[in-house]
């Protein structure tokens, strides 16, 4: 019986008391941002993010579009071309509108309140984006 009333008390406590989620929020992916960086590996693993020039911008909307003034089929830093999607905060995925391959899905993440998204090449290439 005293196992019991303790076992109880414990849970009482435990549910007592309030979660804290102590993981850092990521930065929120609705608004605007800037090209600032580009990973092109030379297929030796050697690759780094190299400053851009760049004009090219995504803009995220909160009813999971985008738009962007580049292109988004493939990795590039041009800012001429307008591409619209869809993206999946849930799965961290960019479907832009227009590619070769209908279903191309662009993974994403935030890290550091970077915006980084990864192009499906044979070796590692990626865009990094600042918020505008």
């Amino acid at each position: 019986m005293k196992g019991k009333a303790y076992l109880l008390f414990i849970f009482i406590g435990l549910s007592a008391c309030e979660y804290k989620d102590l993981r850092t929020a990521p930065a929120v992916l609705v608004g605007k941002w800037q090209l600032i960086q580009l990973l092109a590996d030379p297929g030796d693993g050697s690759g780094v993010f190299t400053a851009v020039n760049s004009t090219k911008t995504i803009s995220f909307f909160s009813d999971s579009t985008f738009q962007s003034t580049g292109p988004m089929c493939q990795m590039s830093m041009a800012g001429d071309q307008f591409t619209s999607g869809t993206y999946s905060p849930k799965f961290n995925t960019i479907t832009p509108i227009g590619c070769n391959a209908s279903s191309l899905k662009i993974s994403y993440i935030i890290k550091d309140d970077y915006l980084i998204v990864y192009y499906p090449c044979i070796e590692a290439c990626a865009e990094k984006y600042a918020k505008w």
